[in-house]
């Protein structure tokens, strides 16, 4: 099975699990806290499955619907996603406000924190299998699963931690927070993590645009051309722009004018296999130009 499959595969299925299970609890335990991490499962399930075809189309060639091949539908999910997820938060945000305004809601402390655990445990246990086959696959869909599951674990966290305390503060000094715990904790989350989310909608936006990429990717794509460039090339200008995990080139490069059309052929293919070694989603046009005659001096 191909690994990025096999990974937003596996994803789907725990977030089909913590899906079920938060908005279970949630729904029993009158949870915002927890309904808010359910939903969150339910919505990466969704977009787990359309990634699953997304992963297989990116491999196709172009044809007469997409002549230019399936790369930007990368960043369209990713983007969808993240919409999606700051939608869901603020909306809770919003609710948990109301309901600490209407007085709080008390909850059985206890069962949220076996919630918690479970969660925590499996969050954490993804987001470190997805990381791994990130990183081997260069795969920006599992890239992307990996930030959220770990972003999963943290709230879990705070789920687990916040209850967990709220069973300590139950006949003390500060009893009277207790009803209040359950939704002061969703504004917490939300305002802590949303700012993931909505980076990731950004850079997709951006990708989608034509936005140059990271002034890290520029240069490490300008260091490599001119390593090769040096020796082949009057001078270069590089034109780049990201559609996921696709790099797009196009290069405005000066060669020898008494070059054959045959030498040229067999500079652009050096080329070509030299940035393929380190960027294998590349896809890269070379445009050649004469390079002007140098003055001789006096």
């Amino acid at each position: 099975m191909d690994r990025e499959v096999g990974a937003i595969r596996l994803s789907a299925y725990a977030n089909g699990f913590f899906g079920v299970l938060g908005i279970g609890f949630g729904l029993w335990l009158d949870s915002n806290a927890i309904l808010l991490d359910g939903v969150f499962n339910a919505i990466s399930l969704g977009m787990s499955l359309i990634s699953i075809q997304v992963a297989r189309m990116l491999k196709r060639p172009g044809d007469d619907l997409f002549p230019f091949g399936y790369a930007a539908l990368e960043p369209t999910v990713n983007t969808t996603k993240a919409v999606m997820v700051v939608a869901v938060s603020i909306y809770a945000l919003v609710g948990s406000i109301g309901t600490i305004l209407d007085g709080g809601r008390t909850l059985q402390a206890g069962w949220a924190v076996v919630y918690a655990v479970i969660a925590v445990t499996g969050c954490f246990l993804v987001s470190a299998i997805q990381h791994r086959v990130a990183k081997e696959t260069h795969s920006p869909l599992v890239a992307v699963d990996a930030k959220n599951w770990l972003i999963n674990g943290a709230i879990s966290s705070a789920v687990g931690l916040a209850f967990g305390l709220s069973i300590f503060m139950r006949g003390t000094a500060l009893d009277g927070l207790v009803p209040y715990v359950d939704s002061l904790l969703v504004v917490l989350v939300v305002l802590i993590s949303i700012k993931t989310p909505v980076s990731m909608a950004l850079d997709g936006v951006a990708d989608l645009l034509s936005v140059r990429p990271p002034p890290e990717e520029l240069e490490a794509l300008q260091s490599r051309f001119a390593e090769k460039a040096e020796d082949d090339f009057a001078s270069f200008r590089l034109r780049v722009n990201r559609l996921g995990r696709t790099h797009i080139v196009v290069a405005d490069v000066e060669v020898d004018p008494d070059l054959s059309v045959t030498q040229v052929d067999a500079l652009r293919s050096g080329m070509q296999e030299h940035m393929e070694a380190a960027f294998p989603q590349i896809s890269m046009a070379m445009m050649f130009h004469p390079a002007a005659a140098k003055t001789p001096r006096d």
